[in-house]
């Protein structure tokens, strides 16, 4: 059986636990704090990175997107990693923290392409079926639009086209 990341199950058990939202929200400001400063110091491994971004993702699916946000760049970062629990976590991470802000669907996805063509493009010419397979389902996820909304990013998406239909 897989390790557990039990700073990650205590945090989710403190908030269920909480009698309020005040609390709920003061325990939520502890922990942003604490992974700030985990994330100001000079290197995490891979365990660390992977445990606050989960907790970040959680944060970010209770409702409290704007604090969340400060792991969008850990998403990126995983996602570019060469393992393969790194990387699944960081496209996850991207699908889920990476927000619209009023911006029309296309300038959204311009941007998200802008964001990822180089992570797709490297994971998509990869000797692993695995990270093929992550890249494949972070474009299905994202980029599976009609025509209307490709015309900012369709000439690069050819190249995602030529690798991942490629022999």
């Amino acid at each position: 059986m897989a390790p557990q990341m039990k700073g990650l199950h205590q945090f989710i058990s403190d908030l269920r636990n909480t009698s309020d939202a005040d609390e709920e929200r003061r325990r939520i400001n502890t922990e942003l704090n604490n992974i700030r400063s985990h994330f100001a110091g000079p290197s995490l491994d891979s365990y660390l990175k992977k445990k606050y971004l989960c907790k970040l993702l959680y944060i970010h699916l209770s409702g409290l997107t704007e604090e969340a946000e400060l792991g969008l760049s850990k998403a990126y970062e995983l996602a570019r990693s060469s393992l393969y629990l790194e990387k699944s976590l960081g496209y996850m991470g991207i699908l889920i923290l990476h927000s619209n802000k009023s911006r029309s669907r296309a300038e959204y996805l311009g941007q998200l392409f802008s964001e990822t063509h180089g992570i797709l493009m490297v994971d998509l010419a990869a000797n692993s079926a695995d990270t093929n397979v992550l890249a494949l389902q972070f474009i299905a996820a994202k980029f599976n639009v009609s025509a209307a909304y490709t015309g900012s990013f369709a000439g690069r998406s050819r190249d995602l086209d030529k690798l991942a239909c490629g022999p």
